[in-house]
């Protein structure tokens, strides 16, 4: 259920725990990938979404050897509403 995510900034401070979590797991080239795109600069908040999809489509399948089934969960919900803000779904 992605109703905790109301806006951009919702959905990166979700990716930023999973981001920390993998880094506090020894995962740091997902961390990194995670944070180029949470720290880059984006001119609107659906060209950060877009970006932010692709890398956690990039990164979540290498995830599931790392984190637990919550902070997975966490992640899935801020992709889900990722999308939902860009009304891809």
């Amino acid at each position: 259920m992605t109703t905790g995510f109301n806006n951009v900034k919702d959905v990166f401070d979700a990716v930023r725990v999973t981001r920390d979590r993998l880094q506090s797991m020894g995962a740091a080239d997902l961390a990194k990938a995670l944070s180029d795109t949470l720290d880059g600069y984006w001119t609107t908040g659906s060209e950060a979404l877009i970006e932010l999809l692709q890398t956690i489509d990039e990164v979540r399948p290498q995830c599931t050897k790392t984190l637990d089934a919550t902070d997975l969960v966490q992640l899935d919900e801020a992709r889900a509403a990722a999308l939902r803000l860009l009304n891809l779904r």
